[in-house]
C-alpha cells in the first residue's frame, strides 16, 4: 500500500511537472498556446504507464483521474492553467473529456476486462496520435478537407496514422504478443484516425481512446 501512495505522489509530480514546463515555455514565448496544449496532451498520456507500474487497487488508481476531472473543469471555467486551455476557453470541454476517458480505461483495465497493454495503446493513440496530428497539421498545413471533426489537413491525417501505428506496434512488441503486429497496428491506426476525423463537438478526447480500446479488446489476445 505504501508503494501505491508513493505512486500517487509520483503521479501528481509528473502531471504538474508537465503543466509547469508547458507553462514556462508558453510564458517565455518559446511556444504558442496551441503548442503548449499539445505538449500537455501528449505528456500527460504517459501517466498510464506510471499507474500500471505502481497501482494494484482500483480505488487508488482512480484517484488521479477523478481529481483531474474536477481540477480540469475548474481550470476550464476559470482558465487557471493557460498552458493546457484554449484561449477561447468556452470552445469545448476537451481538457475535461481527457481524464474522463482515462477514468473509464482505468476502471475497465483494473477490473480485468481490458489488459494494461490495450489500455496503453488507447491512451497512446489519443496522446501521440491526436497530439502530433494537430501539431503537424498546424505546422505544415497544406491541402485539407472539411469533416465532422472539423477542418483536417492531409499532412495531419498522415501524421496521426503514422504515430498511432508506431506506438501501437511498439507496445505490442513490448507485450510479446503472438498476434500479427503490423496488420493489427495498421488497423488500430486506421480506426483511431477515422474516429478523430468523424468525431464532432470536440468529443475526440473521449472517442479516440474508447473506440481504440474496444477495437484492441476485440482483436488482441492479451
Amino acid at each position: 500500500m505504501t508503494t501505491q501512495f508513493f505512486g500517487l505522489t509520483v503521479s501528481y509530480l509528473f502531471v504538474f511537472g508537465i503543466l509547469g514546463l508547458a507553462g514556462v515555455l508558453l510564458r517565455s514565448g518559446v511556444v504558442d498556446a496551441f503548442t503548449s496544449r499539445k505538449i500537455v496532451h501528449i505528456g500527460v498520456s504517459h501517466w498510464w504507464f506510471i499507474a500500471v507500474y505502481f497501482f494494484e487497487h482500483t480505488f487508488i488508481a482512480v484517484i488521479g483521474p477523478l481529481s483531474f476531472i474536477a481540477l480540469n473543469y475548474i481550470s476550464y471555467r476559470k482558465h487557471l492553467f493557460a498552458a493546457m486551455e484554449d484561449p477561447d476557453h468556452e470552445k469545448n470541454l476537451g481538457t475535461v473529456y481527457f481524464p474522463i476517458a482515462l477514468l473509464i480505461l482505468v476502471l475497465w483495465s483494473w477490473a480485468g476486462e481490458l489488459s494494461f497493454t490495450q489500455g496503453g495503446i488507447a491512451m497512446a493513440a489519443l496522446g501521440y496520435g491526436d497530439g502530433l496530428a494537430a501539431l503537424t497539421g498546424k505546422k505544415f498545413g497544406g491541402t485539407g478537407f472539411r469533416a465532422p471533426g472539423g477542418h483536417k489537413t492531409f499532412v495531419g491525417v498522415a501524421a496521426m496514422l503514422l504515430a498511432v501505428f508506431c506506438v501501437s506496434a511498439f507496445l505490442l512488441v513490448r507485450a510479446n504478443t503472438a498476434a500479427p503486429i503490423l496488420p493489427i497496428a495498421g488497423s488500430i491506426a486506421l480506426v483511431a484516425t477515422s474516429t478523430e476525423i468523424m468525431t464532432p463537438w470536440g468529443l475526440d478526447n473521449l472517442t479516440i481512446p474508447l473506440v481504440t480500446a474496444m477495437l484492441t479488446h476485440l482483436v488482441l489476445p492479451l
